[in-house]
């Protein structure tokens, strides 16, 4: 429906256009006498010149709504959702998208900034900059999402010190991801999870791979993700709920 108005919008206008006059704008000589509101005479009907006045207001007039209907079918068939949709435009539509994505791992993209100065974060920044641009913080289930997010990075030219959606406290294994999903899969490197006041989980894999309790204004790499059938443009995303 919302494609439709601004053609019936057009046509309409192209009507009125046609059989009320628009000579003011589009005349090729100087308008009739009728659109002149202090002229100072009463005009007679045309007489002999004056009907080649007539015959290119007709024309203009002509001209006029061709070319609106012309713009109208444009934009009927070519679509300008852009401007006049109202349900959200695919993913594809997006081409000012703040990320550069990973290939579907496991129903989800992982999401790295395309931006240089948004690639090292604290881990705050981290979960404000993925939920401002509808995605939330990394998270790693599986051994096989663990290898492919690290093998990810390292092919767009980066380290692995990367920040996770997750928050370490008492010096324990956190039980679930900030997105509320189980943390059953937690490879931790030795030595970690035993410094106060550490209670930001980063993942590694320099020496030995697995997850860290890292200080949370120290800035890593900043990943998010998002389900990969998400269908939403930025522009059109307000969530900030994580």
């Amino acid at each position: 429906m919302a494609k439709i108005i601004p053609f019936r919008l057009i046509v309409l206008i192209a009507f009125v256009f046609k059989f009320q006059g628009i000579e003011g704008i589009w005349s090729i000589e100087p308008s009739t006498p009728q659109f002149c509101l202090y002229d100072a005479f009463i005009p007679s009907k045309p007489i002999n010149g004056k009907k080649k006045q007539e015959l290119l207001n007709k024309m203009a007039k002509t001209i006029s709504f061709l070319l609106i209907m012309l713009i109208a079918f444009v934009f009927k068939f070519q679509g300008i959702e852009g401007v006049w949709s109202i349900e959200p435009s695919t993913s594809q539509s997006c081409p000012q998208d703040a990320f550069i994505p990973s290939k579907p791992i496991n129903g989800k993209v992982y999401l790295f900034p395309s931006l240089a100065a948004d690639r090292r974060l604290d881990w705050y920044d981290t979960r404000g900059y993925c939920a401002k641009h509808c995605a939330e913080m990394a998270t790693v289930l599986s051994e096989d999402e663990n290898t492919r997010l690290l093998e990810f990075i390292k092919e767009i030219g980066f380290g692995t010190d990367i920040w996770l959606g997750a928050e370490i406290n008492n010096r324990e294994k956190f039980t679930t991801w900030n997105n509320g999903e189980p943390a059953t899969y937690q490879p931790q490197k030795i030595g970690e999870y035993d410094q106060l006041g550490h209670t930001c989980a980063s993942n590694w894999d320099i020496n030995q791979r697995g997850f860290c309790n890292d200080l949370c204004m120290v800035k890593r790499l900043a990943v998010c993700q998002r389900n990969a059938n998400w269908k939403v443009c930025p522009h059109q995303c307000n969530r900030y709920d994580h």
